[in-house]
């Protein structure tokens, strides 16, 4: 005796006083068709909306971290994720990459990965730089994000300098301490 599914459409219905209807789904329903209560509403939103590659991958993560938590598996079994990947339409890179992003990434950069603002490619590459260089390269602009990404004239990614000098800082805080 639950919304499940279209809150905000049921709320818009009473705004205009329309009398709303409602299809019931029964527990018995999901288990004869092998689905779980968050794979039936899944499958009812993904279809109607007009998302891009790169938030249908972002679904998908969060579908695959889902379900990693719910059977207390940290690795998912690759048919699963195939499953995964078929159901949103959108390759297992491209869900490799959209996790990496949540997982590592700043808020602004999962923003604007959301957005369409920066390429999901990038922003993996981006992802696997310490918070300081994204936060960095995101404020400075595109071509700060290009040279975050690239090897610097010595051969060092930015990354690995930033690294470096916040291994010297921290020592020099040890030391001053001591």
């Amino acid at each position: 005796d639950q919304i499940i599914d279209g809150r905000h459409r049921h709320k818009a219905c009473l705004l205009e006083k329309i009398e709303p209807w409602f299809a019931t789904v029964t527990d018995a329903q999901l288990k004869d068709d092998g689905i779980t209560l968050s794979e039936y509403v899944w499958a009812l939103n993904v279809p109607r909306r007009h998302l891009s590659k790169t938030q249908l991958a972002q679904m998908a993560a969060v579908r695959l971290a889902r379900i990693a938590k719910e059977t207390g598996e940290p690795k998912i079994p690759l048919d699963v994720t195939e499953k995964v990947a078929d159901e949103f339409k959108v390759s297992r890179e491209s869900i490799r990459q959209a996790a990496l992003v949540e997982k590592q990434g700043v808020p602004k950069l999962k923003r604007a990965v959301t957005k369409g603002t920066i390429k999901l490619p990038v922003a993996a590459k981006l992802a696997t730089k310490s918070k300081s260089v994204q936060t960095r390269a995101l404020a400075d602009g595109e071509s700060a994000i290009q040279a975050a990404l690239k090897p610097n004239q010595s051969g060092a990614s930015i990354q690995a300098v930033d690294d470096t000098i916040d291994g010297l800082m921290d020592q020099f805080c040890l030391l001053y301490t001591s």
